[in-house]
């Protein structure tokens, strides 16, 4: 005769559960919701599912320990200010992407987030060598990029791409590091 698990309050009647069907269920708890032409986008939407991570701390470390186990989260930066501030995203979660086209909201959305359960990626846009604006902006992007990480707890891995801007602009010139900003002697 099968036993019944002992019950944690944590857990609250998922405790009743083995583990093994807990984790079946929290595959079909969506943290997304379906808009139209199959696009996906998180929304504050009550029924993504999401509000589990809510419930109790136990219930939050298994289901946010499943949710994000194997992700990646990407961090994008672009130089010019017609660009959204960032756009983050995290592909494992069927294309999950925000974009904020200020820092503070995207301060407050992830300086809680579990850096230590993902890999991070920061990707950014090289500047247009003409407009040392396009620079400074981008200096101030990744600076408070990096003050909100530096109060992550721990981060399981951190990854820095420079790429190539959509129209060309490249971080070297002739083999060298591209300059902006001419150095004086």
């Amino acid at each position: 005769m099968a036993t019944t698990p002992p019950f944690d309050p944590g857990l609250g009647t998922l405790s009743r559960l083995p583990p093994e069907i807990r984790l079946c269920i929290y595959d079909w708890i969506p943290p997304y919701k379906r808009e139209r032409h199959m696009q996906l986008r998180i929304t504050h939407n009550p029924r993504s599912g999401l509000g589990i991570l809510c419930a109790s701390r136990k219930l939050y470390d298994e289901f946010s320990h499943h949710l994000y186990h194997g992700a990646d989260l990407h961090f994008c930066m672009s130089p010019r200010i017609s660009k959204s501030w960032v756009t983050v995203s995290i592909l494992q979660l069927y294309w999950c992407s925000w974009r904020f086209w200020h820092p503070d909201p995207y301060i407050r959305a992830f300086r809680n987030f579990p850096y230590h359960r993902v890999s991070v990626y920061i990707d950014v846009s090289a500047p247009n060598p003409e407009d040392g604006v396009q620079l400074i902006i981008l200096w101030r992007k990744v600076n408070q990029l990096v003050d909100m990480l530096a109060k992550a707890s721990s981060i399981k891995q951190l990854t820095l791409s420079y790429y190539k801007s959509p129209k060309g602009h490249d971080w070297t010139r002739d083999g060298r590091l591209a300059t902006s900003v001419d150095l004086l002697d």
